[in-house]
Formats: C-alpha cells, sequence, structure tokens
C-alpha cells in the first residue's frame, strides 16, 4: 500500500470499526439542511484535515508533499462544486 492508498482509506469517513465517523441524523430536517449536503461536506472535511496532517508529516519529502498539495485541490475543487448549487439558491 503506498502512501497515497493509505490516504484515501485514512480520509474514507469510516471508522476502524466499520462505523461512519460523523453521523448527519436528528435535527437536519428541521433546520433545513440537506442531509446529502452534510454528509458531503464532512467527508471533503475530513480528507482536508488528513492530508494536511500528511502533509505535515512528510513535510521532508517534497515529492509526497506535492502528491498531498493535489489531492488537497481536488477536494477543494469537490467543496466548490458542493457549495455552489446552495450559493445560487440563497434568497
Amino acid at each position: 500500500m503506498t502512501i497515497v492508498d493509505c490516504a484515501s482509506s485514512v480520509c474514507s469517513g469510516v471508522a476502524p470499526e466499520g462505523k461512519p465517523v460523523w453521523d448527519a441524523s436528528g435535527s437536519l430536517a428541521s433546520a433545513g439542511i440537506d442531509k446529502n449536503f452534510v454528509i458531503g461536506a464532512a467527508n471533503i472535511l475530513q480528507a482536508l484535515l488528513c492530508l494536511s496532517n500528511l502533509t505535515n508529516s512528510e513535510a521532508d519529502d517534497a515529492s509526497k508533499v506535492r502528491v498531498y498539495a493535489k489531492l488537497a485541490d481536488e477536494k477543494l475543487q469537490a467543496l466548490g462544486e458542493l457549495m455552489r448549487p446552495m450559493l445560487w439558491n440563497l434568497a
């Protein structure tokens, strides 16, 4: 398993016991928040946090840092795509 594969599995949003790290249940419907949006945003945030930690831990290896930075850019673009419809419909 390469570092990138490890990063993908660590940032997958699943705890080692197989349970979701975060469960978007409860008051989401009453708050008018789409559950899929919240889960998607939480997964992207978790991936970005993982990539940040990996970047810091591998700071001496420029090639790994470049890979993590590219993955982080992809996650930021995904977050932008996720947020775009919400921002267009603020009224």
